[in-house]
């Protein structure tokens, strides 16, 4: 990124999950969940901020998710890496809040992809009753459109099922 002046925003929104009861889960199938939710997030906001903290501005947005708060069965790898981004956005922000740099975790409930159909189903619910993607998309830009010193350092959406 050394050739990249700028940058405005950043949104993280990697995810990756393992189902599985502790026991029966691989460690490789929790650093798998690691490296790409929590660590993925931060090796991404590492390599913009020298260049925010330059402008004295900038606003990062990484998506975690309800699953980082409220935990269920056969979701210990996805809930303990996305409680990580939860914590890391929450140091971040206070961290860079000097340089004109704003930090906010989105932590959706379940979103409309095909990784979650099975359970729409299951559960008997109609694909407009889950949260879209656009909604996280309009969140973003709602986000954005907020003065500087209107931060939300978190902002919980949608709803999670066992």
């Amino acid at each position: 990124m050394s050739n990249v002046k700028n940058v405005d925003v950043l949104v993280n929104c990697a995810g990756r999950s393992h189902l599985g009861y502790i026991e029966d889960i691989s460690e490789e199938d929790i650093y798998s969940c690691f490296d790409t939710n929590a660590l993925g997030t931060m090796r991404f906001c590492k390599a913009v901020l020298p260049i925010m903290k330059n402008q004295k501005n900038g606003y990062i947005i990484n998506i975690g998710s309800l699953r980082g708060i409220e935990c269920c069965k056969g979701k210990a790898a996805y809930s303990m890496s996305k409680f990580a981004v939860r914590a890391f956005s929450n140091t971040l922000g206070l961290e860079v809040k000097k340089y004109g740099i704003n930090v906010t975790c989105i932590n959706p409930g379940f979103v409309y992809t095909d990784l979650i159909k099975y359970r729409i189903a299951k559960e008997n619910l109609k694909p407009e009753d889950i949260i879209q993607p656009s909604d996280i998309a309009k969140t973003i830009m709602y986000l954005l459109s907020l003065s500087n010193g209107a931060t939300i350092s978190e902002l919980n959406m949608g709803d999670v099922w066992e």
